[in-house]
């Protein structure tokens, strides 16, 4: 399985092994609750039994009952208020009571506070049944907010489910847009074909090189190997003049300007000249696209979407190392300081066109590529779209359908349908976009904005279920992404010495590898499972410790990988490995027993003396009383019958490959 690992996150928890795999789960995003649309510091509760009224007294240092336990846990919350869900029904109460409706509550407390903490607060009451959030009612008709007159046939922004559609099977971003727009400080790498700088949707958003813009277009003005790179790789309106509209499309569905009259709305792009991300255009057909995926973490740039690939398949460890320079590096100055809104970067990658399961489709197949499938506008696999295990999620990117294609921006001022995971692409990268304009902060990582993307998604599995586990964790969706439901960051396994290759643990003798381990929300209060086939190795956990202790004694002798989990408070886990070879119980020396003997003699051979012997039995006067051909091995012990000899002291004389072993012994 593809592996997406933020370096920066693995940096910060010092130096790890080479074992140690820390990645984003793939399968676990749809058990985390839908906070979309939550009333914040609100929940519903429900009373197992209440023979009367709660007796509530508001004052101004909160809310107080007749009820201890609930005071205690409503002051934890700042509780301000609480109250029937359904009022006292005069005449009607009877059957009000009767039908339970006065065992619902309505808590109000702290808005800063979670919702999932303080129901998880509330629900361990012992007399509380149900905890429930609240979310709004809306109206079923619906407004568009911007008077971009293509935008009623954005399908992906808003499906109200006419031409055959699926009514909802969108990215939710109206309502995303009340939270985020997008914000300029955040900037987005294109790499892509050359854009229109002049269009008229998409020149507010154009990011600006401070050391070229309006400079000598053929000139390095700014000394950093690239000629009038006003906007990005070769991107001035002299020079850079886009010669298809594939680019030019591509960066209109992520950043073209809403509510300006024209043309189309971009996911991100913003409705006013202060907000809005902004983004940059590099060539990926220029022969060079490591180079154009660089540039973009050299310039500020903190998502970079890539809608190509390389033709034959085949891929060079140099776009690998470029897709690591830029998680690693963008947002970051020359001195390790960060500028940008995230710490580190993202990097997008089109699945492909061809309708099959390719082993690879380079980019987005690398490691640390999201990369993405795309969506007709019912929920389900566009007929022409790649899929397979590495796909990491999917976005609307249309079908065939009347209606179905992705409008956006060509070049001339002019506007154009287009399908595929092209346009499927900027989809997901812009909704990182919204996330890192809304969650921008010191110390923002990688890896939240990408737990967010894949935790807010639309399941889309019944839609596609000879599809499953191959379009990622779901359909990427705005409003769910922008939650403000706390983030989970997995625990970090660290070993305290580092350990390389196989560990080679002889028979008899005992090893021990000591681990750190940490959870930034839960710290060392961590679960941890041993995985041991070997039956060697034992763990003990002692605060921010695991020790595991290898023991070669009595075990399965042979290669052996054993594997120590650990699984924070929100079930999130990280599992290191450690490979072993036990060598097998090999005697130094031969063995003999019983010794004093009665009849059968038993010889046990060793590493070096071992195959077909032959036996000398000698009495106390040298004489040769017996003489046997006899056969012992590391497998099979060899026996000699010495039931037809005297008791008596004597030497037996054991030759085998040209050496010779004597041992005194004493028949019975």
């Amino acid at each position: 399985m593809k592996k997406i690992v933020y370096l920066l996150l693995l940096g910060l928890a010092g130096c790890q092994q080479e074992g140690v795999i820390t990645e984003v789960p793939k399968d676990d995003w749809s058990v985390v609750a839908n906070t979309a649309g939550q009333v914040k510091g609100q929940v519903n509760i429900k009373f197992k039994e209440l023979p009367e009224d709660l007796q509530i007294v508001t004052t101004r240092s909160g809310v107080d009952t007749d009820n201890g336990q609930l005071n205690f846990v409503i002051r934890q919350l700042g509780g301000t208020r609480l109250e029937r869900v359904f009022p006292h029904a005069g005449k009607f109460e009877a059957r009000t009571r009767k039908a339970g409706l006065h065992l619902w509550y309505q808590v109000s407390f702290d808005e800063n506070i979670p919702t999932a903490e303080a129901m998880k607060a509330l629900s361990e009451l012992p007399n509380v049944s149900i905890v429930e959030p609240i979310y709004k009612g809306k109206t079923e008709s619906v407004s568009l907010p911007y008077n971009d007159p293509y935008l009623p046939r954005q399908w992906h922004l808003y499906n109200d489910g006419s031409n055959g559609m699926l009514a909802g099977a969108d990215i939710s971003i109206l309502d995303a847009w009340e939270i985020e727009k997008g914000k300029p400080e955040v900037i987005v790498n294109v790499v892509d074909s050359k854009v229109d700088l002049n269009h008229e949707d998409l020149r507010d958003n154009l990011w600006k090189n401070p050391g070229e813009f309006n400079q000598n277009p053929w000139g390095d003005n700014d000394g950093n190997g690239y000629q009038g790179d006003w906007h990005g790789i070769g991107a001035n309106p002299v020079t850079g003049v886009a010669e298809d509209d594939h680019g030019t499309h591509v960066a209109g569905i992520l950043a073209a300007k809403n509510n300006n009259g024209v043309g189309i709305c971009g996911v991100a792009g913003g409705d006013t000249p202060d907000n809005g991300v902004r983004f940059m255009c590099c060539p990926f057909n220029n022969g060079n696209p490591a180079a154009s995926i660089k540039y973009g973490a050299d310039h500020g740039a903190v998502i970079c979407t890539n809608s190509w690939f390389i033709a034959g398949g085949s891929v060079a460890e140099v776009m690998q190392d470029a897709v690591n320079y830029f998680v690693k590096n963008a947002g970051i100055d020359e001195n390790g300081n960060q500028t940008g809104p995230m710490r580190g970067g993202i990097v997008f990658g089109s699945a492909g066109n061809d309708g099959v399961e390719p082993e690879s489709h380079y980019p987005a197949s690398l490691d640390n590529v999201i990369a993405v499938a795309a969506l007709d506008p019912a929920f389900k696999k566009s007929d022409y779209s790649n899929y397979a295990e590495w796909v990491d999620i999917a976005a609307p990117g249309g079908g065939n359908g009347y209606g179905w294609q992705m409008w956006s921006c060509a070049r001339n001022n002019n506007y154009l349908e287009l399908v595929g995971t092209s346009q499927a692409t900027p989809v997901a990268a812009g909704v990182a976009a919204l996330i890192v304009s809304k969650f921008a902060r010191e110390g923002l990582t990688p890896y939240e904005v990408e737990y967010r993307l894949k935790r807010g998604v639309k399941p889309i599995d019944d839609y596609n279920p000879e599809y499953k586990g191959k379009l990622g964790v779901g359909c990427v969706n705005a409003l769910l992404a922008l939650s403000d439901e706390p983030i989970n960051f997995l625990p970090v396994i660290t070993a305290q010495k580092p350990i390389e290759g196989v560990q080679i643990i002889p028979y008899g003798s005992t090893a021990q590898y000591v681990y750190t381990v940490s959870d930034t929300e839960d710290g060392t209060d961590l679960d941890y499972v041993l995985e041991d086939p070997s039956k060697s190795v034992t763990a003990t956990k002692q605060d921010g410790t695991i020790m595991l202790t290898v023991n070669n004694r009595n075990c399965i002798a042979g290669d052996h990988i054993v594997k120590l989990t650990v699984t924070d408070r929100g079930g999130l886990s990280s599992t290191t490995e450690l490979s072993i070879k036990l060598q097998p119980e090999l005697l130094q020396e031969v063995e003999l027993y019983p010794n004093p003997v009665v009849d059968i003699l038993t010889i046990r051979a060793s590493m070096t003396f071992s195959g077909e012997m032959r036996a000398c039995l000698y009495d106390a006067s040298g004489n040769l009383v017996l003489e046997r051909k006899v056969t012992a091995s590391l497998h099979k012990a060899g026996e000699l019958d010495l039931s037809k000899v005297d008791g008596g002291s004597y030497t037996l004389k054991l030759y085998c490959n040209n050496k010779t072993i004597t041992k005194n012994i004493i028949k019975l």
